[in-house]
């Protein structure tokens, strides 16, 4: 069993999912979170830090939040390649 657990700058930690039976549906389920709260602007506290997978008290996978999101949308904005 995994959980995926938002983490915040100041250390706080948010248990989002439980009992995710297999690391294949953690890893989903935490790519499309970590892009969701990517775009979140936050409630004063900000977006988390990362997207962990844990194994039991284990972090097994850690993703960074990226502000504006994982995933650039096809119909969204593009700027220009450098």
């Amino acid at each position: 069993m995994y959980k995926v657990v938002l983490e915040y700058e100041d250390g706080r930690a948010a248990v989002l999912e439980r009992h995710v039976p297999n690391l294949t549906e953690a890893i989903s389920f935490a790519l499309e979170l970590a892009d969701r709260v990517g775009k979140y602007k936050g409630d004063g506290h900000g977006p988390p830090r990362f997207v962990n997978i844990c194994s039991g008290e284990h972090v097994e996978i850690a993703i960074s939040v990226i502000a504006g999101g994982l995933v650039t949308r096809e119909d969204a904005p593009q700027s220009p390649p450098s």
